[in-house]
């Protein structure tokens, strides 16, 4: 069962979601598929409806690292060919990814370099698929 949380980041409620995180909502708290508020994001396609849910939750703890049920993290269960992902989103992904791969441990306090990462790559490869 999905909690409050879980809707309003699926949608793309930031209003919401940030009054609920305010009233101490847990922002790793699983469903029944063990996917969190971070999972449930509208698709993360990038609106900036999606972009102000996921700061607010990664703000708030949310753990980029915990896997549902079928064992994807957050990040790992979009599809990057998806017309729906921003450049951007793609392109956090990715790299994300590639570190992570590379056995470095991404969390809350290291993502805030995230936005830096893109723009770095962006400059640098314009083909990342």
């Amino acid at each position: 069962m999905q909690t409050p949380l879980h809707i309003a980041a699926e949608g793309g409620h930031s209003y919401l979601l940030e009054a609920l995180l305010k009233k101490g909502a847990a922002v790793n708290l699983a469903d029944d598929e063990r996917n969190t508020p971070l999972h449930c994001v509208g698709g993360m396609g990038g609106g900036e409806d999606d972009k102000e849910v996921i700061k607010l939750l990664l703000k708030a703890g949310a753990d980029i690292n915990l896997v549902n049920a079928e064992g994807d993290t957050p990040l790992s269960s979009y599809d990057l060919r998806s017309s729906h992902l921003s450049t951007d989103m793609k392109l956090m992904i990715v790299h994300i990814t590639k570190l992570k791969a590379a056995g470095l441990f991404i969390n809350q306090q290291n993502i805030q370099f995230t936005d830096e990462l893109v723009r770095f790559w962006r400059g640098r490869n314009n083909n990342f698929l």
